[in-house]
């Protein structure tokens, strides 16, 4: 994460919708992992608590003040929704997104969480 969380939406946004959600040539896929942990009832609590610990836990830190830890998971939720979206499902309507005012969206979205009025 950036350390200026005045960017953070921007950030996340761009990582989501300009990378692949593939990082490495053994074609680990980080994202497909967690949907399909979170589907089983043997797995989804592990799943839930390496995406709190790794992911959430850390962000709420950084956020702070009230509310941290549920604004750190509405954070999460956008961008599993997202890269979900994105990556997985291939939706043609995220295609050009990167053109379009839905990354505004997204992105405002995500710093109203970061900075709630």
């Amino acid at each position: 994460l950036p350390d200026d969380l005045e960017d953070v939406g921007k950030f996340l946004v761009d990582r989501v919708l300009s990378k692949s959600p593939v990082p490495n040539d053994n074609g680990f896929n980080p994202l497909s992992l967690l949907l399909l942990a979170s589907a089983s009832p043997a797995t989804s609590t592990v799943a839930s608590s390496r995406f709190h610990v790794e992911f959430v836990q850390p962000l709420a830190l950084k956020l702070g003040g009230r509310n941290a830890n549920v604004r750190a998971a509405l954070i999460g939720s956008y961008v599993i929704g997202l890269a979900t979206m994105r990556h997985l499902l291939n939706s043609p309507d995220l295609d050009n997104a990167l053109k379009d005012e839905s990354v505004t969206l997204v992105i405002a979205a995500i710093q109203s969480c970061v900075s709630p009025p």
